[in-house]
């Protein structure tokens, strides 16, 4: 109650000066500063706030960032959103470090069957499913009425494709907060960091099938190409950043927390300048991905060094400031008027992705045998979406103008929701499992 009555007071305190300074003040120097900590302290106490129901930290994180965002309050302009652009790549890549490093390869090697199984099912079932579903319904979503079968197939399998994207970074931050530990942790964290970079490859595939379908244009063999080059640049640099990794943190002392922001700040800085460079000078348009580069890095240092406990604690030790500031933005970013025009649709792609989801990892844990408890709940780990699936959604609207920027808002707005229940359902099936802290402690006290 006490936090709340703070967040009230704060929330009152910000809505005053906003309305009260010029205009000038609230988008540039101290007015961002003032609004950008403002969102963070809100954030921090409306997780609180909801942890005492047993929702996750991070729908409170996120829920701020909506609510204090430019789509509702607009305590954050999208000018001060911009501003922030570097802040918030720079939390994506420190949780990439998290996401490697907890996949430990004596994990990988004990859940083999089960990853794939799971991975394989998904990736079929869910893109199978939700492009039938909407050629299917074709007469009911906007963007496909009067399309003929193979343009509808192509924007479709858009669709399709966006829906297996998970979301690492939401996964990370679920399984930090209840200090989940355990074979269907495991699981889920090893699929879903599969996942999003598979994911990739197979937009990549279907959005030049989908050109050739509705434009005529050929497939562009020179943009997948391009990818995978990138791709295969990303995961060198990640291991050779790891070994550096592990060699500085023996000798870098009591700063290693600062040692590994300022990591993640250089690789940020390095992937934009590199594609910036190269871009200006050659006109070549290539950019190392610092999610998949900083994920590389954490695998390497955990496997393949001696440190992958040292560099474990030091991220923990940073996290809780890092998922505020990262999930908080991300919900500012949600665009909430995407759902004004686009929530049955939206609700209805939600609603088809859940279900596909669903069987899919149902399937996957009967083919592989794990515990029915296990194939129950495994659904619920998949449904947030985030980081991948917005900028895959930015592409869309880039590349078909005619109908693009309409299917990109429905899919925003699919994504808004996933990112919002996700987490919630992900806390509840780590419960379900008795894999969170809490659970393990409830469970071993039963049994004495």
């Amino acid at each position: 109650m006490e936090r709340f009555f703070v967040l009230i007071v704060i929330s009152f305190g910000m809505y005053f000066i906003a309305n009260m300074l010029p205009e000038s003040f609230a988008v540039t120097g101290a007015g961002s500063v003032l609004s950008f900590g403002f969102m963070i302290l809100a954030a921090y106490l409306l997780a609180g706030v909801l942890a005492r129901i047993k929702l996750p930290r991070i729908t409170g994180y996120i829920l701020a960032g909506m609510l204090f965002g430019p789509s509702l309050l607009g305590f954050l302009s999208p000018e001060v959103l911009s501003e922030l652009k570097l802040v918030d790549d720079l939390a994506l890549t420190f949780i990439a470090f998290a996401a490697g490093g907890e996949l430990r390869m004596a994990m990988l090697k004990r859940r083999f069957r089960s990853i794939v199984l799971t991975l394989v099912c998904l990736v079929v079932v869910v893109l199978v499913g939700v492009t039938t579903s909407i050629l299917l319904l074709r007469s009911v979503f906007p963007f496909t009425i009067g399309l003929p079968f193979v343009q509808a197939l192509g924007v479709a399998a858009i669709c399709g494709a966006i829906a297996v994207a998970r979301s690492p970074s939401s996964a990370i931050a679920i399984i930090s907060e209840t200090k989940a530990r355990g074979p269907f942790t495991e699981m889920v964290l090893g699929v879903t960091v599969a996942a999003d970079v598979l994911t990739i490859f197979i937009f990549a595939i279907i959005l030049s099938f989908s050109q050739l379908a509705v434009s005529g244009q050929a497939i562009d063999l020179t943009f997948l190409l391009g990818m995978g080059g990138e791709v295969v640049a990303s995961l060198v640099s990640g291991v050779i950043l790891g070994y550096l990794i592990s060699l500085l943190l023996a000798r870098t002392g009591s700063e290693l927390t600062v040692f590994i922001l300022g990591l993640a700040f250089l690789v940020t800085k390095f992937s934009q300048g590199l594609a910036s460079f190269l871009d200006s000078e050659f006109g070549v348009h290539f950019h190392l991905e610092p999610m998949l580069l900083c994920m590389t890095a954490g695998f390497v240092v955990q496997n393949m060094t001696r440190r992958g406990d040292l560099f474990l604690r030091v991220i923990d030790r940073s996290s809780l400031p890092i998922y505020v500031i990262f999930f908080a933005i991300s919900g500012a970013s949600l665009k909430i008027e995407a759902l004004e025009t686009m929530w049955p649709w939206a609700l209805l792609l939600v609603g088809l992705r859940a279900v596909f989801v669903y069987s899919a990892t149902y399937l996957g844990g009967r083919l592989s045998s794990d515990p029915k408890e296990f194939q129950k709940a495994s659904g619920l780990g998949f449904l947030t979406q985030a980081g991948v699936s917005l900028g895959l959604a930015k592409l869309v609207a880039e590349r078909f103008p005619d109908f693009g920027p309409e299917l990109a808002t429905l899919l925003v707005a699919t994504i808004a929701i996933n990112q919002v229940i996700g987490p919630v359902g992900f806390k509840y099936a780590l419960s379900m499992v008795a894999e969170t802290k809490e659970a393990r402690l409830a469970k071993r006290l039963k049994q004495t």
